[in-house]
């Protein structure tokens, strides 16, 4: 965590982060409905259990 966004999550009020180990997968196959399959990055606690995990499907242009 850098100083710059430990300023800010204190700025805004952010609670502390539960977890800083993570688990990364990369280009998890998403099929849409169309039949095209596109490529996300998974991120999620290495520890499971009920915390969030985000998917980000990079925007190519």
């Amino acid at each position: 965590m850098t100083l710059a966004s430990r300023f800010l999550a204190r700025l805004l009020a952010f609670p502390p982060a539960d977890t800083h180990d993570v688990l990364v997968e990369r280009d998890v196959e998403v099929p849409m409905p169309d039949g095209v399959k596109l490529l996300a990055d998974r991120y999620a606690p290495r520890q499971g259990g009920k915390l969030p995990s985000a998917l980000l499907l990079p925007v190519m242009g």
